[in-house]
């Protein structure tokens, strides 16, 4: 009993966490903030995390689940071709674009703000993305791509552009621009 509810504590700071470092960033969102809006002891955290930085990265871990889980959902049940799962990844980006939370990518957030390339956070944050890129290469390689490794580059700063075009200019242009840009890149099967 002692360990759920130990758990449930520790999953309790990441979401307290991560909606918090989504809203104000990380930097800007002190520890002593965390505790009082998740109502836990300095010492609860600190039995969970060793730093700010193992926080952060849980929290990076916890946004990637999140994706994971969205495509998991969407995809439940079917075997679509490649390019059905790569609109399912695009209704994905367009959703979240225009949900009430979206405040940009907290990768990317993190990768400013953590610029420092061997430290966790910057390294979680570079291990996602890679994983992320790909993913995508793989969704290409399985379309018959020419290219898939340069698919999945070219899918990954797409998206990462249409991930700041979105928080700058709002939803409705980036996802018009993120789909011309992506249908530019499927003629070009082996």
């Amino acid at each position: 009993m002692a360990s759920s509810r130990a758990s449930s504590r520790k999953e309790h700071l990441v979401e307290t966490a991560l909606r918090l470092f989504n809203e104000h960033g990380y930097h800007a969102t002190g520890i002593d903030t965390i505790l009082k809006e998740a109502g836990v002891a300095k010492m609860t955290l600190y039995n969970h995390f060793k730093s700010k930085d193992d926080l952060v990265v849980a929290v990076l871990k916890r946004r990637e689940e999140w994706f994971a889980e969205q495509y998991r959902q969407k995809t439940l049940g079917w075997e679509k071709k490649p390019a059905g799962r790569l609109q399912v990844w695009l209704e994905i980006y367009e959703e979240w674009f225009r949900s009430a939370d979206f405040n940009g990518c907290m990768f990317q957030m993190g990768a400013a703000e953590y610029s420092d390339p061997k430290g966790p956070v910057f390294r979680a944050i570079r291990a996602h993305k890679e994983r992320t890129m790909k993913q995508f290469a793989t969704l290409g390689a399985e379309m018959g791509l020419k290219d898939p490794i340069s698919f999945g580059r070219q899918l990954m700063v797409i998206l990462e552009g249409a991930i700041q075009g979105a928080k700058l200019f709002g939803p409705e242009p980036a996802i018009e621009t993120m789909r011309e840009m992506v249908r530019h890149l499927l003629p070009y099967r082996a």
